[in-house]
C-alpha cells in the first residue's frame, strides 16, 4: 500500500474526493485495520479536525482495541474458557430435567415464565373469543 501523497490532492480541502481518504474507509471495510491507521495518520497530517477523520479514527480505534484485547486476551477469562465452563457445567447436570429444574428456582425466571403464560392464554382466548363471534354472525 502506497501511502505517498501529493499536494495536489489537496486543491480545495474536501476530504470527501481525497483518493487517500477513500482507499483509509476501502480498508476499514476490509478490515485492514492496521493499514487504515497508517493511512489515516497521514490524513490528519493534511487535514487536521475535519469531522470525518475523528469519525473514522473513533471507528478505528474501537477495532484496534477490540482486535488487541482478542489476541492478548482480557483479564478475566477467554471466550475458550467460557465455552469450555458451559461444557463442563452442561454436563455436571445430568439431565434436562435437572436443568430446567435448577433455571426455574430463580425467582425472575419463574415470574418470566408465568408472565409469558398469562400472555398466550390470553392471546389464546381472544382467539377463541373471536372465532365463535365470528361464526355466530
Amino acid at each position: 500500500m502506497s501511502l505517498e501523497y501529493t499536494e495536489t490532492e489537496q486543491d480545495d480541502g474536501a476530504i470527501g474526493l481525497d483518493p487517500l481518504y477513500l482507499q483509509t474507509l476501502n480498508l476499514m471495510q476490509q478490515g485492514q485495520w492496521h493499514e487504515a491507521a497508517q493511512a489515516l495518520a497521514v490524513l490528519e497530517h493534511h487535514y487536521p479536525d475535519y469531522p470525518e477523520l475523528r469519525q473514522a479514527q473513533q471507528i478505528l480505534s474501537l477495532h484496534l482495541s477490540a482486535e488487541q484485547t482478542w489476541v492478548e486476551g482480557p483479564s478475566g477469562p477467554t471466550i475458550p474458557d467460557l465455552r469450555a465452563a458451559g461444557r463442563r457445567a452442561a454436563s455436571s447436570l445430568g439431565s434436562a430435567a435437572t436443568a430446567t429444574t435448577s433455571t426455574l428456582g430463580t425467582p425472575i425466571v419463574r415470574a418470566l415464565v408465568l408472565a409469558n403464560v398469562v400472555v398466550y392464554l390470553l392471546l389464546g382466548t381472544m382467539l377463541v373469543f373471536g372465532e365463535v363471534t365470528r361464526l355466530l354472525h
